[in-house]
């Protein structure tokens, strides 16, 4: 199969090359099929197109990048169903940041309503039994990022097919596959890669949490005493000390509720027939004592212990209310029987205490057993011809045994990943790869969970360029004009060195076409421990050379001998001209780019000697467009930027502000290390602080009050729904109903009633009082809001607001207003009408 066909919805738009793509499959991560390819002519590809690959359906979510020069150059990526769940912020009955306590299969629960609420059709297809209680918070979490925190807290995995969920255990399959290098053996090549992400640890302490400590207990946290070690990995790797540390490992006890109670509105009762101790006189000193509900309808809230008996095993606790006095528990929102809780602040008797210890003792060992040794991952290129005569495809998650006597290597280990060229042959049975590509795996038994994180380092495109020019701006510019022509009358050179002083030209480019390329994945350190340059394994994307395969050369990790402290040196990435792979090279001399046969050299830059104990490195990657006042680069490095409203790093401040003025005399927001400390603040123009944001939170340094307001108006109709279609003959005959001319060309609508508009203004309850804003039918912010209907605004007798008549059409004009729930929606109906003189 050559090519795929590119349809949005039911309509096919494109044809791509299979043979210019790579799949790549995680372990809980990334799952897509990228395409990097040239074209004769302009292809209409945008987000949400989709394709079919393998029987999924695989969807772009980000916009393609796209180079021109005699060809359309094209890098789209289409990615599986469990990149789409990015799109979703995963919501518990409406709240976007929350607690929530329950077993795994509760979580999972509330996660499918969710996203089937906003993409119908996902499906939980296996779930790991039997979990226990857990609490995780959520805090505006993209949908796969939630579920990888769901499956982590359980120590579980999961795999989406389809829409088809399952969190269990372990994915993948125990399967009898085993590889070593060799003829028939199934392994091309082998690469041990160290995890530069872990810690050896020999020697492992531990520590829980704060809460429920004995009296008189002389660390902060509970903490195990001493330490445990291996000492086989004490005897190879020396003592490397870690620490484990689990906040929610502390004595506590998690019971559920045999009965409940409401005393009155702000106090209610639990009773729990099994605790076996009194809670009387086990108040630790300067604490309050709480309860804690893990799940029901308090699920995640604590509330104040004011009392317990301890015949009846009853606690006794006081309501939640907030700043405007609403109360929780309140109506049939309490607890119920079955509830979960626990308590702190409560000194648990020793039983409790070493239960505590036992389990951060188990946890420590499991922290020991799983840090003891290096963690390393391998990377194979496996022989196509050895899985077709196997008939299997693995799959990420699987688990293989790895032979190779060379590296002293014969293990178990999962398959965290696969990679392979798209094309394949639809013909053949086992739908498998052509026989002349090779099958890419990354082996490792340490377990990534993959989280949404998009930080966008470099802007690639510029897609909408606006040519035109504010007055101030225009000023700016011809001031600045005015200075240039100065400039160019008495620039000289003070050392008499320079062949031209002064360079005048249209544009000007500034790069190499071997040196226009990206990197992906591509990490460098130019100072790791012991004199040495390291990379991590990533691709080079070239957008001016290519070969017969394409123009993306895979490069693997990288690490240098020792280099000479006194030396700078040169790097490039030397690429292969007949296969799409590479290396890294460092030398003493430059290299051309095509100095070398059968390999292009492409320079990435220069790595200084060592200057103060540190290298630094000179990147000449990309170019530089100059063309009239505009510059096209991929990246500025200076100490202080100036725009015509703007500064960065003014006088050598960290900070960043934006002006009033061109002059730059009135600061309108500063933002970065303001008066020692990190903020935001913004002023007035007479240079006032408004309000500032910090760690502390918003202050209101000029607050504007709330405020109530009578206002007049006089209801037309009402509505039963926000959206409700209105019959404007119906608003014209109510306004003439209510309309009296007041003179020759004026009128106004009577009959008003009196209400009230409430605005929570600036200050720092605005948050809390913004649900009351709008119009209330008395002068209580709390009252309720107006019936929902059609307005118009009346001013109040004798000040009503008056209507002019129109002298071409002799009509007056009302405006009239949607409300619902008090507040204003949309645009107001314009409604003509006359009146008699």
């Amino acid at each position: 199969m050559n090519r795929t066909k590119v349809h949005r919805g039911l309509i096919e738009i494109a044809e791509l090359p299979l043979n210019s793509s790579v799949f790549d499959k995680y372990l809980m991560g990334r799952h897509e099929l990228a395409f990097n390819f040239t074209s004769p002519v302009k292809l209409d590809l945008r987000v949400g197109d989709t394709i079919e690959y393998k029987g999924e359906l695989m969807t772009i979510n980000k916009e393609p990048d796209i180079t021109i020069n005699h060809l359309f150059g094209y890098s789209v990526s289409f990615q599986g169903h469990r990149h789409t769940l990015e799109r979703f912020i995963l919501k518990d009955e409406g709240s976007l940041v929350f607690d929530y306590t329950g077993q795994l299969d509760d979580f999972m629960f509330m996660f499918l309503e969710s996203v089937n609420s906003v993409d119908s059709g996902w499906a939980l297809w296996e779930i790991e039994p039997e979990t226990e209680l857990t609490t995780i918070s959520f805090n505006k979490s993209d949908s796969l990022s939630a579920l990888s925190d769901i499956a982590q807290a359980f120590g579980c995995e999961w795999q989406i097919i389809g829409k088809e969920i399952s969190v269990v255990k372990s994915v993948g399959n125990a399967t009898t596959l085993e590889f070593s290098y060799g003829k028939g053996n199934g392994l091309y090549s082998l690469s041990q890669l160290r995890n530069d992400q872990s810690k050896i640890v020999t020697r492992a302490y531990a520590v829980g949490g704060v809460n429920n400590l004995p009296a008189g207990y002389a660390r902060k946290q509970l903490t195990l005493d001493g330490f445990i070690e291996d000492a086989t990995a004490v005897e190879l790797y020396g003592i490397r000390e870690g620490v484990f540390e689990d906040e929610n490992i502390f004595p506590n006890r998690t019971s559920t509720a045999t009965a409940v109670s409401k005393i009155n509105d702000k106090t209610y009762t639990l009773t729990d027939s099994t605790i076996d101790f009194d809670l009387n006189g086990q108040r630790i000193d300067g604490q309050e004592a709480y309860i804690v509900f893990k799940s029901g309808m308090l699920n995640g809230q604590q509330f104040k212990i004011t009392q317990y008996n301890n015949a009846t095993k009853t606690i006794r606790y006081e309501a939640n209310e907030d700043s405007n006095g609403n109360l929780i528990p309140y109506s049939a929102t309490v607890a119920e029987v079955g509830d979960s809780y626990t308590l702190i602040g409560i000194r648990m008797p020793s039983t409790y205490v070493d239960a505590a210890y036992a389990s951060l003792g188990i946890k420590r060992a499991e922290y020991l057993n799983e840090n003891k040794h290096p963690k390393v991952r391998y990377e194979l290129d496996v022989d196509i011809l050895h899985l077709k005569r196997l008939g299997v495809e693995p799959q990420e998650g699987d688990l293989i045994r790895l032979i190779d006597d060379r590296f002293n290597i014969d293990v178990e280990v999962r398959i965290t990943s696969i990679s392979y060229p798209g094309q394949y042959d639809p013909t053949q049975t086992d739908n498998l790869l052509t026989n002349d590509i090779k099958f890419k795996c990354e082996l490792s038994n340490d377990i990534h969970y993959y989280r949404v994180q998009r930080i966008e380092k470099e802007i690639k495109a510029v897609k909408n360029i606006s040519v035109s020019t504010s007055t101030a701006l225009t000023e700016f510019n011809r001031v600045q004009s005015v200075a240039l022509s100065q400039f160019k009358n008495m620039v000289f050179d003070p050392d008499g060195n320079a062949s031209q002083v002064l360079i005048d030209a249209l544009g000007a480019i500034f790069g190499a076409d071997s040196q226009n390329f990206d990197l992906q994945g591509v990490v460098f350190n130019f100072n790791v421990e012991g004199g040495k340059v390291s990379a991590t394994a990533g691709q080079l994307v070239h957008h001016a050379y290519s070969i017969s395969l394409g123009n993306t050369w895979a490069i693997p990790a990288f690490e240098s001998v020792a280099l000479d402290p006194l030396k700078s040196y040169y790097l490039s990435a030397k690429c292969s001209t007949t296969s799409l792979t590479g290396e890294w090279v460092l030398s003493e001399t430059p290299i051309g780019t095509n100095d070398e046969a059968g390999f292009y050299h492409f320079n990435l830059g220069v790595i200084s000697s060592e200057i103060n104990g540190e290298r630094f490195a000179s990147i000449t990657k990309g170019y530089t467009l100059i063309t009239g006042g505009q510059i096209l680069t991929e990246r500025l490095i200076t100490q202080y930027l100036r725009l015509p409203y703007m500064t960065i790093g003014h006088q050598g401040e960290n900070v960043q502000r934006f002006y009033y003025d061109l002059a730059q005399t009135k600061t309108a927001v500063a933002f970065g290390v303001v008066n020692g400390k990190p903020q935001l603040v913004w002023y007035d123009e007479s240079g006032v602080e408004i309000w500032n944001a910090s760690k502390q939170g918003i202050v209101y340094v000029t607050a504007t009050p709330e405020t109530i307001t009578q206002v007049g108006m006089r209801m037309l109709t009402s509505i039963g729904t926000q959206d409700e279609e209105i019959d404007t003959a119906i608003l014209h005959d109510q306004i003439i109903l209510n309309a009296i001319r007041d003179s020759p060309n004026s009128a106004h609508i009577g009959n008003e009633t009196i209400y009230f508009e409430y605005l929570a203004g600036a200050n720092d309850n605005t948050t809390a009082n913004a649900i009351y804003e709008g119009y209330h039918i008395s002068a209580d912010k709390t009252s309720s809001f107006i019936p929902n209907g059609m307005y118009v605004f009346t001013g109040i007798s004798p000040n009503y607001d008056l209507i002019l008549e129109n002298p071409d059409t002799h009509e007056f004009t009302a405006h009239v207003y949607r409300i619902w729930q008090g507040k204003v929606l949309g645009n107001p109906i314009e409604i003509d009408f006359t009146l008699p003189v």
